[in-house]
């Protein structure tokens, strides 16, 4: 797992890797004893999830993305607004948006390396997390998409892994690059562990404030001449 995790770092300077993301996206990280919990601020829906682990490390990189690296692995986070990419002139459901987002990274990164890219491994995948909003030990499922291809640089022996899920109005998509040599059952394990501890909250209550009442100005009035 080691060598798995050296190949991480290495590969994040060496691939080119092109996604539309948030220039700013509203996001906290808190270090726990369990690893990095990352929180979301979004108004739509916000959620927190935890990337487990010893020693965790967070760098947010130029395009706004998350690196996140702990004893474990290291493990790249992506907030992408639905908006972006998804259709106007069709409405798509919950399911049919991760596969839309999918085909539009795709095309992106394909457009930035200048070649077409080989995604030969692909699926969904279904999932259980925590749903606050429901109570405390309420659960909702989620459908994923993942999908992976080798490095672009044959020089470069170097497998890269996504997979996404739509939370409220934005994706959430980690990546991991790998040595094509690593089980990918590993990795898919590795970012399950990740979807699967997240944790849907309660979007934050607005208190109304009462209008004040003003107060009629009584008028003197004038005492008639006789």
């Amino acid at each position: 797992m080691k060598n798995l995790f050296l190949t991480i770092i290495l590969s994040l300077f060496l691939c080119e890797i092109a996604f539309a993301q948030q220039p700013t996206p509203d996001f906290q990280t808190v270090k726990t004893e369990k690893g990095m919990m990352i929180l979301n601020n979004n108004k739509t829906q916000p959620f927190s999830f935890l990337a487990a682990g010893g020693n965790p490390k967070g760098e947010q990189n130029d395009d706004g993305s998350l690196f996140i690296q702990t004893d474990r692995n290291g493990v790249l986070v992506y907030f992408v607004k639905t908006e972006w990419f998804a259709d106007k002139t069709k409405k798509l459901n919950e399911n049919e948006i991760p596969a839309a987002h999918r085909k539009y990274e795709v095309a992106n990164f394909e457009q930035s390396v200048g070649q077409k890219i080989n995604v030969d491994k692909e699926g969904t995948e279904t999932f259980k997390v925590h749903d606050l909003r429901k109570g405390k030990d309420e659960f909702t499922e989620l459908q994923t998409v993942y999908w992976s291809y080798l490095a672009t640089d044959p020089n470069i022996p170097n497998r890269l892994y996504f997979q996404n899920v739509v939370i409220g109005d934005q994706i959430l998509m980690l990546g991991m690059v790998f040595n094509k040599s690593t089980d990918i059952e590993k990795i898919r394990g590795l970012l399950k562990e990740m979807f699967e501890s997240i944790t849907l909250l309660p979007a934050p209550s607005i208190k109304k404030v009462a209008p004040v009442k003003k107060t009629p100005i009584k008028q003197k009035r004038k005492k008639a001449k006789s």
